[in-house]
C-alpha cells in the first residue's frame, strides 16, 4: 500500500468525524455536519490522491501534461429557442439544468429536449460522441463544478463546455481529472464570468499510461463506493439518534408513574453524554425542557403560595373592572382530558383568561413599527424597530403594545416569532397585525407566558388549528381559546429561573460542539494538506 492510500485508512475515523473525542468537556462532539463535511473533503482527497499519482502501483508510467492533451475540446452550440422542446429526437440536447436531473449524478442519460439529425444539419451544431466529459463554462454554475459524461450523441449549449477524450485517454480519466480541478479559479470577468478554452488548456497535469488510467479509475470507485456507504451509514446513524433522543425525551415527558418516571430520569442521567452530541439534539433538549417547565418538573410546589384556581379568581376579578371588561371574542372550549397533566395545585384556563387587550389604533403621530422583521427569534427580543413618521402612518389600525407584553406572529407560527417588549421606546409602540398581542395581568409572568408559547404543548394545538399550507396561520380567537398551565406567581417566577439557567447551560454546550465541529473541519482540511505534501 503507498503512503498516501495508507494514511488515507489510518484517518477514516477522523475523516468522517465519526468518533471524535476532545480532551476537555465531557463526551463526544460530532454532529451531522461536521460528519457530512469530513467525507467531503475524503472524497476530495481521493480525486487529489489519484490525479497526482498517490493511488499508482506504476510510477514510472506517468508523463507531464496540459488539459489540452486529454483530447479536444467540445463546444457549445448557440440554438434558438424555437428549435427547443422537441422530445424523443435522436439526438439528446443538454443544458446545466440537464445536470441536475435525476440519474444525471454522473452520466447524462437523458435530457429534457432533444434534436432530430435532420434538425442538427440544417442547424449546424456540433455533436459529440459518447465518452465526452462536460462541464458549466459561464456564470455562477461554474462555481458549482458539475461534471457530466455523456453516454449518447449529444448536442451542448453554449453555457457548456467539454472535452472529447484522446484515442489513449479513458473517459473517466478525463472526469477525475477535471473533478479533483476547481474551475471558478480560472474563469474571468465580475458581472458575468466565463472560462477561456486558452487559459483552461494552459493547467499542468500529469497523465498515467492508458493501463494505469483503468487501474486508478478502478481504485478511484472502490474508494468511493466505501465514501457512498460511510455517507448512508453517518445518515442512518444521524437518523437513528435523533429518533432515540425524540423517543427517550418523550418517554420522560409522558410517564405518569412516579417510580416509573424517576427510573426514566436516571437512565437519562446515565446517556446524557449518548444523547445529546449534536446541535439538533440540544435543540430537542432545550424543547424538553421547556415542556417540563410549563408541567411542573423543573421546581416543587409550595403550599404557601396558594394556587392556581385561587389565582385565577383574583383574574377574574381584575378582568371584570379592566376597561376591556365588555369586549367580546367567541372562546372555543378546551378538552382538558386531553392535556398533559399538570401538579394538583395548578390550574388549567386558556389564554383568553390571562391577559389585557388593548386593542388597535390607527397612528396619527411618529411610532415604532414592530413587525415579523424586528424579532429575534432565538433571544425573544425585538432588535431594531422602524420608526415610522406621520406622513408614512398606514391608513388601517395597528395592535397596541406596552412594555411587558408579548407578541406572537400567528402566521407561519412554525417560525416562532415570539418577543417580549422588554423596553421602553422613544415613541409610542405599535404592531403589526401580523401578531397577537399579549399584556399578561399583574399576576401573571411575561417571560412564564413567553416560554409557554415555545413549549410543546401550545406547538402541538397550534399546529391542530392552523389553517393553510404556503402561508399557515391561525386567528386571534383560535390563539385565545389556547389552553394555558396556571400556576400560583410565585411558582411561575422560580419555574423561569429554573428554566433560564437549564437553557444557558444548553447553549453553553452548544457553542462547545459547535466549536468542536469547527476544529473537525479543520483537522480534515489539514489531513487533506498533509497527504499530498
Amino acid at each position: 500500500m503507498r503512503p498516501n492510500e495508507s494514511l488515507l485508512i489510518k484517518y477514516l475515523d477522523l475523516w468522517s468525524a465519526a468518533d471524535l473525542r476532545m480532551s476537555s468537556g465531557r463526551g463526544r462532539a460530532s454532529s451531522d455536519s461536521s460528519r457530512i463535511y469530513g467525507i467531503k473533503k475524503l472524497r476530495e482527497f481521493i480525486l487529489e490522491l489519484a490525479v497526482s499519482g498517490g493511488l499508482s502501483e506504476n510510477e514510472g508510467g506517468w508523463r507531464n501534461g496540459k488539459l489540452s492533451d486529454l483530447g479536444i475540446w467540445a463546444v457549445g452550440s448557440g440554438f434558438p429557442s424555437i428549435e427547443q422542446g422537441v422530445v424523443g429526437a435522436e439526438i439528446l440536447f443538454a443544458k446545466v439544468s440537464d445536470m441536475n436531473l435525476q440519474g444525471n449524478e454522473k452520466y447524462i442519460t437523458y435530457t429534457n429536449n432533444s434534436i432530430s439529425e435532420e434538425t442538427a444539419r440544417r442547424l449546424k451544431v456540433n455533436i459529440h460522441p459518447p465518452g465526452t466529459v462536460i462541464f458549466p463554462k459561464i456564470g455562477g454554475a461554474i462555481a458549482t463544478n458539475k461534471r457530466r459524461i455523456l453516454k449518447k450523441r449529444t448536442a451542448i449549449d453554449n453555457n457548456c463546455l467539454g472535452i472529447i477524450p484522446a484515442n489513449d485517454v479513458h473517459p473517466e480519466w478525463v472526469f477525475l481529472q477535471l473533478s479533483s480541478l476547481d474551475l471558478s479559479k480560472y474563469q474571468v470577468g465580475t458581472s458575468v464570468p466565463a472560462l477561456s478554452q486558452g487559459v483552461l488548456g494552459e493547467i499542468a497535469i500529469s497523465i498515467p499510461d492508458p493501463q494505469d488510467q483503468t487501474s486508478v479509475i478502478n481504485k478511484v470507485n472502490e474508494l468511493m463506493l466505501l465514501c457512498d456507504d460511510l455517507e448512508d451509514k453517518s445518515i442512518c446513524l444521524s437518523v437513528a439518534h435523533e429518533k432515540l433522543t425524540r423517543e427517550f425525551l418523550i418517554n420522560l415527558l409522558s410517564s405518569q408513574d412516579s417510580k416509573e418516571q424517576k427510573k426514566i430520569q436516571t437512565r437519562f442521567l446515565d446517556l446524557f453524554d449518548t444523547l445529546f452530541i449534536s446541535e439538533k439534539s440540544i435543540n430537542l433538549l432545550k424543547s424538553a425542557l421547556i415542556e417540563l417547565a410549563i408541567q411542573g418538573g423543573l421546581t416543587g410546589q409550595n403550599s404557601s403560595d396558594g394556587s392556581g384556581a385561587e389565582l385565577l379568581a383574583t383574574i377574574c376579578c381584575e378582568r371584570a373592572n379592566s376597561p376591556e371588561a365588555n369586549r367580546k371574542r367567541k372562546i372555543l372550549p378546551i378538552d382538558v382530558a386531553s392535556l398533559p397533566k399538570i401538579p394538583d395545585s395548578w390550574v388549567w384556563t386558556q389564554n383568553e383568561h390571562i391577559s389585557h387587550d388593548w386593542g388597535q389604533k390607527i397612528p396619527t403621530e411618529p411610532f415604532v413599527y414592530i413587525d415579523v422583521s424586528s424579532i429575534d427569534s432565538e433571544s425573544g427580543t425585538v432588535s431594531t424597530p422602524e420608526v415610522v413618521l406621520p406622513e408614512d402612518a398606514p391608513s388601517r389600525a395597528r395592535k397596541i403594545v406596552r412594555p411587558g407584553s408579548v407578541i406572537y406572529s400567528t402566521v407561519r407560527p412554525y417560525l416562532l416569532n415570539v418577543a417580549i417588549i422588554d423596553r421602553q421606546f422613544d415613541m409610542e409602540p405599535i404592531a403589526s397585525t401580523a401578531f397577537v398581542v399579549i399584556q399578561p395581568m399583574a399576576s401573571i409572568s411575561s417571560k412564564y407566558v413567553f416560554y409557554y408559547l415555545r413549549s410543546p404543548t401550545f406547538i402541538k394545538y397550534v399546529e391542530s388549528v392552523q389553517t393553510g399550507t404556503t402561508y399557515p396561520a391561525i386567528n386571534d380567537a383560535q390563539f385565545y381559546s389556547s389552553p394555558f398551565p396556571l400556576p400560583p406567581l410565585a411558582e411561575q417566577h422560580r419555574i423561569v429561573d429554573k428554566l433560564e439557567e437549564l437553557l444557558n447551560l444548553c447553549d453553553e454546550m452548544r457553542r462547545f460542539i459547535l466549536h468542536a465541529n469547527e476544529h473537525q473541519r479543520k483537522i480534515a482540511d489539514a489531513l487533506v494538506e498533509q497527504g499530498l505534501v
